[in-house]
């Protein structure tokens, strides 16, 4: 897991993310963080929910969960422990 501070060069930022959260497999943790974010936001915005400010992607080698919000950013990582 590596916390990445998003730029014009990735596809979230485009999106309007800020931040993201980097696995390089789903194994990682990634699914206990994509639940953890569920559990505080509700569903990602890949199923609808525009104003939900988190989404996950695939990208070409790892799996990113993008936030609009640091705050979001700390809840996450204070929900996983």
């Amino acid at each position: 897991m590596k916390i990445v501070r998003l730029n014009k060069t990735h596809k979230l930022f485009h999106e309007g993310y800020t931040h993201a959260v980097r696995y390089t497999n789903w194994s990682d943790g990634a699914s206990s963080c994509e639940k953890a974010m569920s559990s505080l936001y509700g569903d990602s915005a890949n199923y609808g929910n525009r104003r939900s400010g988190w989404k996950y992607y695939w990208g070409r080698t790892a799996y990113w969960i993008g936030v609009k919000d640091d705050s979001m950013l700390t809840m996450m990582l204070l929900a996983m422990g």
